[in-house]
């Protein structure tokens, strides 16, 4: 089999993870400024170019916090659960620890929809992707 790519013989050093992270939080924060808000699909894009942003790796439900990482060591985008229905989560998280497998379901959201009223209550916006979600 004949390989298709060539590497290169000098390639530019990575980054640092300073570098990286700060590069990466002005690009979400230009993501959170814009007006009109950007669409919910180029959140997704932005998340899944850097999963590092994407919280819950290292959740297991009801447990806490685990220090293994997730399995396979990737964030799943989304994965079509099947069932009573077809729902497809945004993104999830097979969290692991020493005594068990757990998955970790997320959805987002525009970053423009508000979760709570003035009062404290759950708008209608976080309701309904609470409601996807179960």
């Amino acid at each position: 089999m004949e390989p298709t790519y060539r590497m290169a013989e000098d390639p530019p050093p990575a980054p640092t993870w300073e570098d990286y992270a700060t590069r990466v939080q002005q690009e979400w924060q230009r993501i959170l400024d814009k007006t009109p808000p950007v669409p919910e699909a180029d959140v997704q894009a932005f998340l899944e170019r850097h999963p590092a942003m994407v919280p819950g790796a290292f959740s297991t439900g009801g447990v806490g916090n685990s220090g293994h990482y997730p399995f396979p060591s990737a964030l799943i985008t989304q994965p079509p659960l099947r069932g009573i229905g077809a729902n497809i989560p945004d993104f999830m998280w097979i969290a692991t620890d020493s005594g068990s497998i757990c998955p970790v379901l997320l959805e987002i959201e525009r970053p423009d929809k508000r979760w709570f009223t003035g009062a404290g209550n759950p708008t209608a916006d976080f309701t309904q992707a609470q409601m996807q979600l179960a």
